[in-house]
């Protein structure tokens, strides 16, 4: 089984809530090691500022997450 997942992102939502969502999603990203078919795969954003600070919180909140690995 397999599924991208897209997940769309207005920037009005991304202008008010960028650090919740970028938390919320890192989390999704990381369950389980990245292996539930329900994890966001793609993010479709337009190329705006609120964008860009979306994009910077979500890369911190994913390296905050500690490393998994199989076995």
């Amino acid at each position: 089984m397999s599924s991208v997942n897209p997940v769309v992102f207005l920037p009005e939502i991304l202008a008010q809530k960028a650090g919740t969502l970028a938390e919320a999603f890192a989390g999704s990203i990381v369950l389980g090691g990245g292996q539930f078919c329900t994890n966001p795969g793609i993010f479709l954003l337009l190329k705006d500022a609120a964008s860009a600070n979306f994009i910077q919180l979500l890369t911190a909140a994913l390296a905050a997450k500690p490393a998994m690995r199989a076995g």
